[in-house]
């Protein structure tokens, strides 16, 4: 039989802080957090969250207005939120042109993401541009392609094309 020894030593060698090893509630006098008055950091999440309520003038609490004004006076934060808002304007009027001028309005941006994002509406300019133009949307016939696919993932192996036809052709008669 083996002694219990040679591990206990290792343990008992671990705990003293050797390869990284930190018992639970260990810091070091090094790695102390100063104490100060600045105020915690806000996820990213919370931002865009606020970003979001303001674009789309829904209503704030005065913490959420004060934390956007506090971002708004970033320059970067200010031009990106700008372009953001007249994007949305752009996106949910009817004008086309309109976003061709906020394609060459923002162009020149110093926000390399702003200007990937331009690069994108301008590969797909015309899918854009009907998306503005007119009000046809194809979300019935993407829920119905989901829909399709999380049956046919959920029967994988067990049956054929018939019963995976059968089962959505029930499914819409008595779901729908």
């Amino acid at each position: 039989m083996m002694s219990l020894t040679p591990f206990y030593d290792h343990y008992k060698y671990l705990s003293d802080g050797h390869r990284g090893y930190r018992p639970k509630g260990w810091i070091p006098a090094m790695k102390k957090r100063p104490k100060d008055e600045r105020s915690e950091l806000v996820p990213i999440k919370d931002l865009t969250s606020i970003a979001n309520k303001a674009i789309r003038q829904k209503k704030m609490t005065e913490e959420e207005a004060s934390t956007l004004g506090i971002l708004k006076t970033l320059d970067w934060f200010s031009e990106m939120y700008n372009a953001v808002e007249k994007f949305h304007a752009v996106i949910t009027g009817s004008n086309t042109t309109e976003l061709i001028r906020w394609m060459k309005c923002y162009w020149k941006t110093s926000i390399s993401t702003l200007k990937t994002f331009i690069t994108g509406l301008m590969k797909d300019f015309k899918a854009v541009r009907n998306t503005i133009k007119l009000s046809v949307t194809n979300g019935i016939t993407e829920g119905y392609v989901n829909k399709l696919k999380t049956v046919k993932r959920l029967m994988y192996g067990r049956a054929g094309v018939e019963l995976l036809k059968n089962k959505m052709v029930m499914e819409h008669v008595l779901f729908n």
